[in-house]
């Protein structure tokens, strides 16, 4: 608690394992020893850190803050009004007493904001032959919010599928679909949607990824390592698919009821 203004305070250090704000991977840690060059430390607060410190202030024991309970919950209800630095005193012998092993050269201040994660990326490959073919065949991606029971058409988008063997990325962008938002409960794939095939045609799975239109990904499965696809496959349901098959990098199967289907419960923000 602030002295002077009696606002809550929370504090962040530069050692690991902050419950609410993290070190970038390419600036430097307080290592405990005399600094004789510059370092860079960079560190961010996320909207879930946020809201995570927003709640622990919310349950401060009222003989410490008897008004924190009352403050909102909501991130969009805060402003960025001061930052504190305070410096640090390395070594406590007589040696180096009063020696600070931190001094500011530029400090800058930036908002950060949440990447909005409206991007489904799969890689994979269909060995389907195209004379029999009456329609292009798509992948269909569904999704839910936490409640939902199961899957609906109303939540979920379509993509071509490319043709003539080999392995091909396809992404989409699900911001087209305007109930992709909040946090997600669940994912599922439909390699190919509601198009006959016979038991010799297949497709195959290369990885999935979840992340923004600059490819920072918040969930990525890339299917490597297995030595065989049991059910669930690396977190994933799978239902309508026979023959099912993995070298360890790549994993795929076949179908003859035309509606192969592969699920996974996971949660994570949208970032809308």
């Amino acid at each position: 608690m602030d002295s002077q203004s009696y606002t809550p305070v929370l504090n962040g250090t530069l050692g690991n394992g902050s419950q609410w704000l993290h070190k970038t991977p390419d600036s430097s840690g307080f290592q405990q020893e005399p600094w004789n060059d510059p370092k860079r430390f960079e560190f961010r607060v996320n909207r879930e850190e946020f809201q995570k410190a927003l709640a622990d202030l919310r349950n401060t024991n009222v003989s410490v803050c008897d008004y924190c309970g009352t403050f909102s919950a909501d991130p969009a209800d805060y402003i960025l009004e001061q930052v504190n630095m305070n410096a640090k005193v390395y070594d406590a012998t007589a040696a180096s007493w009063g020696k600070l092993g931190m001094a500011y050269s530029q400090m800058m201040v930036a908002l950060y904001e949440t990447p909005v994660y409206d991007r489904v990326y799969i890689r994979g490959a269909l060995a389907v032959d195209s004379s029999h073919l009456t329609a292009t065949p798509t992948t269909q991606v569904f999704f839910k919010n936490p409640g939902d029971a199961d899957y609906s058409e109303g939540k979920s988008l379509r993509a071509n599928m490319t043709l003539g063997g080999g392995w091909h990325e396809i992404v989409l962008d699900m911001s087209a679909n305007p109930a992709w938002k909040g946090t997600l409960s669940g994912l599922r794939v439909d390699p190919f949607d509601s198009i006959p095939l016979s038991a010799a045609e297949g497709f195959g799975i290369d990885y999935i990824y979840v992340g923004d239109a600059n490819r920072n990904y918040i969930r990525t499965w890339d299917f490597n390592g297995a030595t065989g696809p049991s059910n669930p496959f690396f977190g994933w349901q799978l239902a309508g698919i026979s023959n099912h098959w993995t070298d360890g990098n790549y994993w795929g199967g076949s179908t003859n009821t035309g509606q192969p289907r592969f699920s996974i419960n996971k949660s994570f923000p949208t970032g809308k």
